[in-house]
C-alpha cells in the first residue's frame, strides 16, 4: 500500500496546508481499482485546535493537589494567534495519574 508522508514543519497554518493540497496531484494516491486510499489523520499536538496556528512552547509551574505538589518547568503550548493554551498529552496523562494516586492513598479528597 502506498502512503504519502508530508513533513509537519512544511505548514505554518491551515491556509498553507490547504494551498498545498489545492496544488497537489493526488491521483497517485488512488488504488488500481480507482478507489481512494484512506489516510489516518491525527491532530498535531503543536497545532492550535481553534485556529490551526503553530503553538509556541512555554514552561510553567503546575500546582497540583490543592498546592501540595508543584511540578516545575512543565511544558505548555500557547497559540500566538488566539492565545489558546493546552498541555501536551503526556503532561495531561501524568498529572491525572498523580491525582488518581493521591485520591487512592487519601492525600486529597475528591471534590464534586
Amino acid at each position: 500500500m502506498k502512503t504519502r508522508k508530508i513533513r509537519e514543519s512544511r505548514f505554518n497554518s491551515y491556509t498553507d496546508e490547504a494551498e498545498f493540497w489545492d496544488k497537489t496531484d493526488t491521483a497517485q494516491d488512488m488504488k488500481d481499482d480507482g478507489t481512494w486510499f484512506t489516510f489516518d489523520v491525527e491532530p498535531r499536538e503543536e497545532r492550535c485546535p481553534n485556529c490551526g496556528s503553530r503553538m509556541r512552547v512555554q514552561t510553567i509551574d503546575l500546582h497540583m493537589l490543592r498546592d501540595r505538589l508543584t511540578l516545575h518547568r512543565v511544558k505548555l503550548y500557547v497559540c500566538p494567534t488566539c492565545q489558546h493554551t493546552k498541555m501536551p498529552r503526556e503532561v495531561e496523562r501524568f498529572s491525572k495519574e498523580i491525582e488518581n494516586a493521591a485520591l487512592k492513598v487519601g492525600l486529597v479528597k475528591q471534590v464534586a
